[in-house]
Parts: C-alpha cells; sequence; structure tokens
C-alpha cells in the first residue's frame, strides 16, 4: 500500500505542475501554431499527448479513492504512457545532463529525479502483478493483427514525439534516421509495455494480455526474446502462416490470451495469493 500511496502523491505532483505550467504551455503551443506545423510536429504531438494523459491520470485518481483500485484502466494508462515516455527520452536526459550544469537547472533535476522514482514505483506496482491461470483459448489472428497496426500507430507518434531525444543520429538521412529510431523505439517499446504491464496500447483496447504457455506471468528474459524477435524484417507475417502464434511468440515461448476467459480454479488460487499478498504487507 506504500508503494500505491508513493506512486499516487508522485501523481498528483505531476498534475499541480501541469496545472502550474499550462499558461507558458498554452502560450508556446500558440507561438509554434504560428510557425511550421511540420517542424514543430514533435513538440505539439508531444504537449497534446503529455496533457492528455495527464488529465486521464487526474480521473483515474478520483477514481482510485472510490474504489481504491489502482489497477483502473485511466491510472493504468497514465502510468503506461509515462513509462514509455520517459524512457524513451532516456537519450535527451542524458545529452542534457552531459552538455549543461545542472546546477543552474536544479527544478530539471528534481524533475527527473522524480519520474525515476516514478518509474521504479510503476514498475514495482505492476511489474509485480500476478494474472490468473487462462482457459486453452487465445487471441485470434485478427486480433493479433490489430495489436500490430495500433501499436505501430502509437510508436509512429513516439517517434515524431521524441526525434528530439536522438539528435546524435541526426544528419545519417532522414528515412536511415527514421527506420533507427523506429526499431529502437519498437524494441523499448514492447520490453517495457509487456514486461511491466503485461500488455501494449493495443491489448488494453481488446483486454488481451501476454503469457506464458501455461497462462502464467512471462518471464523478462521472455519478454526480452519477444521484444527481439519484433525487429525480424516482416515479423508480423508471420502471424498470419500459423493461427495464433508469430515468430516473437514462438521464439519466446510465449502467447497472448484474453482478459475476460478465466478457469474458476485459476481465480481462485489468484485470490488467495493476493490475500496474502496483503497480509504480509
Amino acid at each position: 500500500m506504500l508503494k500505491e500511496k508513493t506512486l499516487l502523491f508522485l501523481l498528483g505532483i505531476q498534475i499541480a505542475m501541469a496545472i502550474y505550467y499550462l499558461p507558458l504551455s498554452i502560450d508556446n503551443f500558440y507561438q509554434l501554431l504560428d510557425g511550421s506545423v511540420i517542424d514543430n510536429l514533435g513538440f505539439l504531438i508531444g504537449s497534446i499527448s503529455r496533457y492528455g494523459f495527464t488529465i486521464i491520470g487526474g480521473i483515474g485518481l478520483v477514481k482510485y479513492f472510490q474504489d481504491k483500485d489502482i489497477n483502473n484502466h485511466y491510472l493504468k494508462l497514465c502510468f503506461f504512457f509515462f513509462a514509455i515516455e520517459f524512457t524513451l527520452s532516456a537519450p535527451a536526459t542524458l545529452m542534457i545532463y552531459l552538455r549543461f550544469d545542472l546546477s543552474t537547472n536544479f527544478v530539471f533535476f528534481i524533475f527527473n529525479l522524480l519520474g525515476v522514482i516514478k518509474l521504479i514505483l510503476i514498475a514495482l506496482v505492476y511489474g509485480t502483478q500476478k494474472r490468473p491461470v487462462q482457459s486453452e483459448e487465445k487471441a485470434t489472428t485478427g486480433i493479433r493483427l490489430s495489436h500490430h497496426f495500433v501499436d505501430s500507430f502509437v510508436l509512429i507518434l513516439l517517434v515524431l514525439q521524441l526525434r528530439e531525444s536522438y539528435q546524435f543520429l541526426l544528419g545519417i538521412g532522414i528515412l536511415s534516421e527514421f527506420y533507427l529510431i523506429y526499431f529502437l523505439s519498437r524494441f523499448f517499446y514492447y520490453l517495457i509495455a509487456e514486461s511491466i504491464f503485461q500488455q501494449t496500447f493495443g491489448k488494453m483496447i481488446t483486454k488481451h494480455y501476454v503469457a506464458d504457455l501455461d497462462g502464467g506471468k512471462a518471464s523478462f528474459g521472455q519478454i526480452v526474446k519477444r521484444s527481439l524477435a519484433r525487429l525480424i524484417p516482416f515479423e508480423a507475417v508471420s502471424l498470419l502462416a500459423r493461427p495464433w502464434k508469430g515468430w516473437h511468440d514462438s521464439l519466446s515461448n510465449t502467447n497472448v490470451y484474453p482478459l475476460s476467459v478465466r478457469r474458476e480454479v485459476a481465480i481462485e488460487d489468484y485470490l488467495l495469493d493476493h490475500l496474502v499478498e496483503k497480509e504480509d504487507v
């Protein structure tokens, strides 16, 4: 419970900072609109998405005080976005640390320190949760392909937003630069999403999650293999060759299951484990 409350407290700080900087953000937003929208597309996408997910987090915070459920969809979406963006922005943050005297920008240092603590808490709260073992029913090929298209679209938006984070790659050619950033982001997107939340954004929409072949939580090593396998050219086509099983599934001994299908005995075991964990806390 202490981890949850600390995480929610940090979310409250994030919401307060967003409100404090809102007038400045609006002013910057209109200034960018007066210039070239294409050149500032990443910043515009980033500003809209950050404030959008902060609002979602605020709604999730209100719902948490109503039902005390850290797993409500609003909170989960907010923390999912933060974990992905904060990690993928690490190159930009590191370059700022190397180039500038942080003693002159103490707020920046504190902001990122709180971000690191928040990321660790997200991993501890959501990454250690267990899922009930599923039945033999698995996600259909159509559902799997919808995950691919939704997550690819999200990744393209992230690449446009985080392009500034990878300035050290600039100059190698626009297409080469985009693909390199895309594949780096793709690996870490799936690694973070499926290791901590067991879901990507696409899977959250369709209420599916990643598990090992027995339906239990996949290990971090298995998620690393899944994420690496996704970098194989035309890997998504493998979902058409073998129903319900792509190369990233077979190479990592994992699969994707619907959340709505649970065996009764599995739920009893899960609730028992959950009660034991609460008593230990």
